[in-house]
C-alpha cells in the first residue's frame, strides 16, 4: 500500500497492509476532477516449485492493484488489474544413462564401480526462459484500469530516488527471455536474448485521429542477445556477458504517423552493445 506520510507517521503505517482497505482507487478515470488521492495498493502471491529428480523448477508472482467488489464481480473479471511473470528453470547432464538401483547406491559406497551408471560423461545443459506481464488489462474497456507503478496519491509513484520498486521493465511493459547454457565443472557458457514491449498502456492511452486497432506498427520495444560465461576457482568466481540490442521507435517519436501510413525506415531506433564483468570474492572461506 502507497500513501502520503511524514516522518512521524511512518511507525504508525507500518500494519496498512493487513488492517487498511484502500477500495478501488481507479474507479473513476483520471481526467475526473472530482477524484479524490487516497491509498492505493498492490498485492501479490508467488511460488516455486522444484522437481529434483526431473531437473525442472517452476515458479511465479501474481499481483493484481484492486480487490474485486464482490464474488460475481471476481468471476466476470478475474484478470482486472493483473500482473504477473512466470518462469522455468530445466535441467539435463549430458551423457547420462539410465540404470536400475543408481539411486541407491551413494557416491563412495565400498565396492562402487569407476563410472556409475547414471553418471554424466559431459556437463549439463540447462534451460531459462521466463515471461513477464504488466500491460493493463483488457477490462479497461468496461471500467478503468490503472497502470503498473503508478499511483494516484504519489506523483513519483512505487519508486525510491527515481527507481521503480518492480519489475526492471517498468510500467505498462511485458517481456520475454530465454537463456541456453553449457554448465560443467568450474565453468559454464551459454546464450541469451529477449524482447520488452516497453510503456503499452501509453501508446493506447493518446488519442489518434485513427481507429486505435491500426496503431500496433507504432509499438516500442527492444529485441536483444548475447553470449555470458563464467569461470570459477580459488579467487572466485568471474562472469562475463556481452549484447547486443536495439530499441525500436524510441519514445514513440512517430506516432503521429502511425497507422497504415507508417514507414518503419522514419522510426527512430537505438541500438545499444553492454557489457557486464562480475567479480565474486569467495570471502567466506
Amino acid at each position: 500500500m502507497r500513501r502520503r506520510l511524514g516522518g512521524r507517521d511512518v511507525p504508525g503505517a507500518f500494519l496498512d497492509a493487513l488492517i487498511s482497505y484502500p477500495g478501488r482507487p481507479n474507479d473513476r478515470p483520471l481526467s475526473d476532477s472530482t477524484q479524490v488521492p487516497g491509498p492505493d495498493q498492490i498485492y501479490s502471491w508467488f511460488g516455486r516449485w522444484v522437481f529434483p529428480r526431473s531437473g525442472l523448477e517452476v515458479y511465479g508472482e501474481f499481483s493484481k492493484t484492486e480487490f474485486p467488489s464482490s464474488v460475481r464481480d471476481f468471476f466476470i473479471s478475474p484478470g482486472h488489474t493483473l500482473g504477473y511473470t512466470l518462469g522455468l528453470q530445466w535441467a539435463k547432464r549430458l551423457g547420462e544413462r539410465e540404470g536400475p538401483g543408481v539411486e541407491d547406491v551413494p557416491p563412495g559406497a565400498p565396492g562402487e564401480p569407476a563410472s556409475r551408471p547414471g553418471m554424466a560423461a559431459g556437463g549439463v545443459i540447462r534451460l531459462q526462459a521466463e515471461h513477464t506481464f504488466l500491460e493493463r488489462s483488457s477490462t479497461f474497456r468496461q471500467k478503468p484500469v490503472g497502470t503498473y507503478y503508478t499511483s494516484r496519491a504519489v506523483v513519483q509513484g512505487y519508486t525510491n530516488r527515481g527507481q521503480v520498486l518492480g519489475a526492471a521493465i517498468g510500467p505498462g511493459a511485458s517481456s520475454h527471455w530465454v537463456a541456453v547454457d553449457y554448465v560443467k565443472e568450474g565453468w559454464e557458457a551459454g546464450i541469451f536474448g529477449g524482447r520488452i514491449r516497453w510503456e503499452n498502456d501509453a501508446l493506447y492511452s493518446v488519442r489518434f485521429p485513427i481507429p486505435i486497432s491500426v496503431t500496433g506498427a507504432c509499438t516500442m520495444y527492444s529485441l536483444w542477445a548475447g553470449v555470458r560465461g563464467s569461470v570459477s576457482g580459488p579467487m572466485g568466481t568471474v562472469s562475463l556477458s556481452v549484447s547486443r540490442g536495439t530499441r525500436y521507435n524510441t519514445h514513440f517519436r512517430n506516432y503521429s504517423v502511425c497507422g497504415e501510413k507508417f514507414e518503419a525506415e522514419q522510426a527512430v531506433d537505438v541500438p545499444n552493445t553492454t557489457l557486464e564483468v562480475t567479480w565474486i570474492l569467495p570471502l567466506g572461506r
